[in-house]
């Protein structure tokens, strides 16, 4: 996933990614810039992210890992909780 989003950032240019979280089944993700891209790069990530799956031997339906809308963050101060909220959701799984 790592690599996958590096790559969706690197084909978005105008997209600043400030912090992300990967979870076991689903992942934050806290992005700077214009709507449409944001869904485009979102969009981009989901198919890269089932070829992947597809091409390593587990196919996986991904029909229900969509982004649900995009949350304006408007102001210095959510933008720090927002960055708190998804960095913390880090020390909820359970080492392996």
């Amino acid at each position: 996933m790592m690599t996958l989003i590096a790559v969706c950032a690197y084909a978005f240019p105008d997209i600043k990614i400030i912090t992300f979280e990967v979870m076991s089944n689903h992942l934050h993700l806290l992005l700077c810039g214009p709507a449409d891209e944001i869904m485009a790069f979102f969009a981009m990530l989901k198919k890269r992210l089932q070829r992947y799956l597809s091409l390593n031997g587990t196919p996986v339906g991904l029909d229900r890992f969509g982004c649900p809308g995009l949350i304006p963050v408007e102001s210095l101060e959510s933008v720090r909780n927002q960055i708190v909220y998804i960095n913390k959701n880090d020390n909820q799984i359970e080492p392996c």
